[in-house]
C-alpha cells in the first residue's frame, strides 16, 4: 500500500511538473502608443484602451496573450498608423466577461502585420486599406479563436498572404465601373490555394493569396452600388457558406432582401440592388443573412418585408427597415448597428479638423422587427449606436439583450418595444428613451 501511494504521489508530482507555469498578468490602463521598438513576451497583457502603431514603431508580441478590455464592441482597437506588428505564438483580441463577448477591431490602415502561429478571437474584423495607404498582412498559421470574424479586404492596394491557416475571409467587389465577375468560394473544410486580384475580381487593387488555407465562412462586400451606376453582374458559383454585404451611396426606393436567398441552395435565382445584380446558376449557394452599408445625404430607401440583417451601418440620409404589419419578421441580429457620422480614430489621435458632414440628421427607422440575438446564453450582445447626427427610432419591435449607445448629439428612441432581454444604456451623447410593454 505504501509503495502504491508513493507511486501515485510521484505520478502527481511529475504531472504537475510537466504543466507550464501560469504566465504573469500585466494590466495597462489607457491607450498604448508604439513609436519605436517594443517587445511584449511571456505574459498575459490586459489593455484598458487601444493599441496605436505609429510610423516608425514596431511591436513584437511573442508567447503572449493580449486582451483589449472592451466593455462594448469596438470600444478599443488595434490601429495601424504607419507602424508594424509582429506576432509569434500569440493570441490577440477583445474581452469576455460573465459569459458576454466584447469584440475589438484590427484596423490595418497604414502599415504591416507579420504573424506566425497567431490566434485571433473576440474580433469584429481585420480590416485592410480602407484609407488608401498601402498595407501588408502576411500570416503563417493564422488561427480562428472564438468569434474571430474575418480578414476584410477593401478596394485599396493591400498585400495579403495567408499560408497554412484557417480563417474566415471577406472579399471586396466593386460595381463602380460595371462589368461581370464570377465567384467560386468553397467552404467544405478542404484547404485551398488561389489568388484574388484585379484579374478576377472587378474594380479592386488588392492581392489576396491563400496557400493551403481553409476558409470556413466567406463574406463578400459589394461596393460602388448606385441607382444610376453602370450595370454590374456577379455570378455566384459554388458558395455554400456566404454572407453578402451591400455598400451603396445615395440609394433610393424600395428594396427587398429575402433570406435565405436563394430559397433553396440549388435554385437558379437573381436579385438586383441598385446597379448590382447577383445571379446563381444551380450550383450550391447558401446565404442566410445580409450586411447593409449606406452612405450619401441623398439616401432615402425602404427595406421592406421579411429579411435577416447581421450588420447595418448608415452614414447619410434615411433608411426605413420594416417587416410585414403585425409581425416581427424583419430580423436584425444587431451584431453592429451604426447610425450617423463617425469620427475616425486616426483623426482623434492627430487632432485633425472635424470634416464630418453637417446638416440634416441621419435617420434609421425600424418597424415590425426582431432585434438582437435570441438564442439562450448567446455571448454576443446586440449593439445599436447613434453617432453625431444619428437618429434611431424603433417601433413595434421584439428585443433581446441590447446595448444602446449614443455619441455626441446622437439620439435613440424605442417608443414601442417588447423586451425579451436586458437593455444596457451608454449615454455618451444624446438621450436614450425606452418605452417597453
Amino acid at each position: 500500500m505504501q509503495v502504491a501511494m508513493a507511486l501515485i504521489a510521484l505520478s502527481a508530482w511529475m504531472s504537475a511538473a510537466e504543466e507550464e507555469p501560469a504566465r504573469p498578468v500585466k494590466e495597462i490602463q489607457g491607450d498604448v502608443h508604439i513609436n519605436d521598438h517594443v517587445e511584449w513576451r511571456d505574459a498575459d497583457y490586459r489593455i484598458h484602451g487601444s493599441v496605436w502603431l505609429h510610423d516608425g514603431g514596431e511591436l513584437l508580441i511573442e508567447n503572449a496573450r493580449v486582451d483589449l478590455m472592451c466593455t462594448y464592441t469596438r470600444e478599443f482597437r488595434y490601429q495601424w498608423d504607419g507602424g508594424t506588428l509582429v506576432t509569434r505564438g500569440a493570441t490577440l483580441g477583445g474581452s469576455e466577461s460573465s459569459g458576454a463577448v466584447y469584440q475589438t477591431v484590427f484596423e490595418i490602415q497604414h502599415g504591416t502585420w507579420e504573424a506566425e502561429d497567431t490566434t485571433v478571437q473576440y474580433s469584429s474584423g481585420i480590416t485592410l486599406g480602407w484609407t488608401g495607404f498601402p498595407v501588408k498582412f502576411h500570416a503563417i498559421r493564422l488561427h480562428s479563436g472564438p468569434h474571430p470574424d474575418s480578414v476584410i479586404m477593401s478596394s485599396g492596394a493591400s498585400d495579403v498572404v495567408l499560408r497554412d491557416s484557417d480563417f474566415n475571409v471577406s472579399l471586396y467587389v466593386s460595381a463602380k465601373r460595371g462589368g461581370k465577375g464570377e465567384l467560386e468560394l468553397p467552404s467544405d473544410g478542404e484547404p485551398i490555394s488561389r489568388v484574388f486580384d484585379p484579374s478576377n475580381v472587378p474594380g479592386v487593387r488588392y492581392r489576396l493569396e491563400l496557400i493551403n488555407t481553409t476558409v470556413p465562412l466567406w463574406w463578400v462586400f459589394f461596393g460602388g452600388i448606385a441607382d444610376n451606376g453602370p450595370p454590374t453582374e456577379v455570378v455566384l458559383g459554388n458558395c455554400p457558406r456566404l454572407i453578402p454585404s451591400l455598400m451603396a451611396e445615395n440609394l433610393r426606393g424600395t428594396l427587398h432582401l429575402p433570406s435565405p436567398w436563394p430559397p433553396k441552395p440549388g435554385d437558379v435565382a437573381s436579385l438586383t440592388f441598385g446597379n448590382l445584380t447577383l445571379r446563381t446558376t444551380g450550383k450550391t449557394v447558401n446565404t442566410w443573412c445580409w450586411g447593409i452599408y449606406l452612405s450619401g445625404d441623398k439616401t432615402d430607401a425602404v427595406l421592406d418585408g421579411a429579411t435577416t440583417i447581421c450588420e447595418l451601418m448608415i452614414s447619410g440620409g434615411r433608411l426605413v427597415m420594416q417587416g410585414d404589419p403585425g409581425t416581427y419578421n424583419a430580423q436584425n441580429a444587431c451584431t453592429t448597428v451604426e447610425v450617423g457620422h463617425v469620427k475616425r480614430p486616426m483623426d482623434i489621435d492627430k487632432n485633425k479638423p472635424d470634416k464630418r458632414t453637417k446638416g440634416k440628421p441621419v435617420e434609421l427607422i425600424i418597424k415590425n422587427a426582431s432585434l438582437g440575438r435570441f438564442a439562450k446564453n448567446d455571448p454576443i450582445i446586440g449593439q445599436i449606436t447613434a453617432h453625431r447626427g444619428g437618429r434611431v427610432k424603433i417601433e413595434h419591435a421584439r428585443c433581446a439583450n441590447l446595448k444602446l449607445i449614443t455619441k455626441e448629439n446622437g439620439k435613440i428612441s424605442l417608443p414601442d418595444c417588447v423586451k425579451r432581454g436586458t437593455f444596457t444604456l451608454v449615454k455618451d451623447g444624446g438621450p436614450i428613451v425606452v418605452k417597453d410593454r
